[in-house]
């Protein structure tokens, strides 16, 4: 657990880490940081621990990765023809989506 500025734990557990790799849909982009999703949800049962430990310890000195702050933002069409407005798309990393859950939850 770790100890956040408004006095509320954060409890970063391995099975919480784990379900959230394993629903990752691998269809999906993986991001800026060149991660497929597909190898997130095959070694989902390998990673958590890891992870979990990297995610504990990014709260515990209120930092985050700087590749988990990347995005990438492509204009997509918001009709059907392009010379119609765009919209900004933003991409981030599937590991800053993880650790991002761990919070809300």
């Amino acid at each position: 657990m770790v100890l956040c500025e408004d006095d509320k734990l954060i409890s970063v557990v391995v099975d919480s880490v784990a379900a959230r790799l394993s629903n990752i849909s691998a269809s999906r982009a993986g991001g800026p940081d060149n991660l497929p999703n597909w190898v997130l949800k095959e070694f989902s049962d390998i990673l958590p621990p890891a992870l979990k430990e990297v995610i504990k310890q990014s709260f515990q000195e209120f930092k985050v990765s700087r590749t988990w702050k990347l995005a990438d933002v492509p204009p997509v069409p918001k009709g059907a023809s392009i010379e119609e407005h765009l919209k900004p798309i933003s991409l981030t990393s599937t590991l800053s989506k993880v650790a991002e859950v761990v919070v809300i939850d």
